[in-house]
């Protein structure tokens, strides 16, 4: 029996001494294995061009049985579309990968778990967290919690200039027109611009801060004007008193002058 099973050995196993190439064959599909000793090994394909050349899927693991089939390592697989380079546990699919795939505009690097895409890289540098078609250097769908923001304004002017002297600052009357007119505050955009354009951070918080500082002014001209209306009220309480005590000393008067009259028409009769 071991002789024939070297015979059959022997049989399907050719070597090309001229190309130097040694083909194994398979039983299913034919040769499917070659050693080149000009070029390398393959596995899958009987022109390697490279040391070592496989066409199809890789295993890189150990494989156990024990409650049930098995598999841990990591998986290199091709589906025609996109290939995948997976970090497998138990044979569980749903463990990291990373893929390269084509896309639909250019090749983009991709990053998953649990049988999903969480986060991609695109040609050209642009960075997706919860997305996989970013369209700026970095784009989260979803929320992002962090200790602190830094943005830079790279050309955006503060809105310091609220307290030049030239500032054309609105009066309240004509905010109040504006608002009437548009439904949102001047050089602020509308609720429905912001549904369709969402909201720019920085250039959002200039505007704001830009609206604080025009607060900030109408709040020192108001203290202004409620000073001087006191000081008025305070002036008016001083002529109230002082025209009480007038009246009074004309009241006085009347009265000695009433007195003088009865005695002088008392002396001429």
């Amino acid at each position: 029996m071991k002789k024939l099973h070297l015979l059959l050995i022997l049989l399907f196993v050719t070597l090309e001494t001229l190309s130097q190439t040694l083909y194994l064959p398979n039983a299913v599909s034919g040769i499917t294995n070659s050693l080149n000793l000009n070029v390398g090994v393959g596995t899958g394909t009987i022109y390697p061009d490279k040391k070592f050349t496989v066409l199809g899927d890789v295993r890189l693991g150990m494989e156990g049985i024990g409650g049930g089939y098995q598999r841990n390592g990591i998986l290199i697989q091709s589906n025609g579309t996109r290939t995948e380079l997976r970090w497998q546990h138990f044979g569980q699919l749903t463990n990291p990968y990373i893929a390269v795939d084509p896309g639909v505009d250019a090749t983009r690097l991709l990053f998953g778990t649990n049988g999903s895409d969480q986060m991609a890289i695109r040609h050209n540098g642009n960075v997706g967290i919860g997305t996989i078609s970013p369209d700026s250097k970095l784009t989260v769908k979803g929320n992002i919690h962090t200790n602190e923001v830094k943005v830079d304004l790279l050309g955006a002017v503060g809105p310091d200039y609220v307290f030049y002297k030239n500032y054309d600052l609105k009066t309240l009357q004509e905010v109040e027109n504006y608002i009437s007119e548009k439904g949102h505050l001047p050089n602020i955009p509308s609720a429905k611009d912001m549904e369709i354009n969402g909201i720019k951070l920085k250039e959002m918080n200039l505007k704001l801060l830009e609206k604080i500082e025009e607060l900030t002014l109408y709040t020192i001209n108001q203290e202004k004007e409620i000073k001087a209306l006191k000081s008025k009220t305070s002036e008016i309480e001083t002529l109230k008193r002082e025209l009480q005590k007038r009246k009074i000393t004309n009241k006085n008067l009347e009265t000695r002058l009433q007195k003088v009259e009865t005695l002088l028409n008392s002396i001429k009769q």
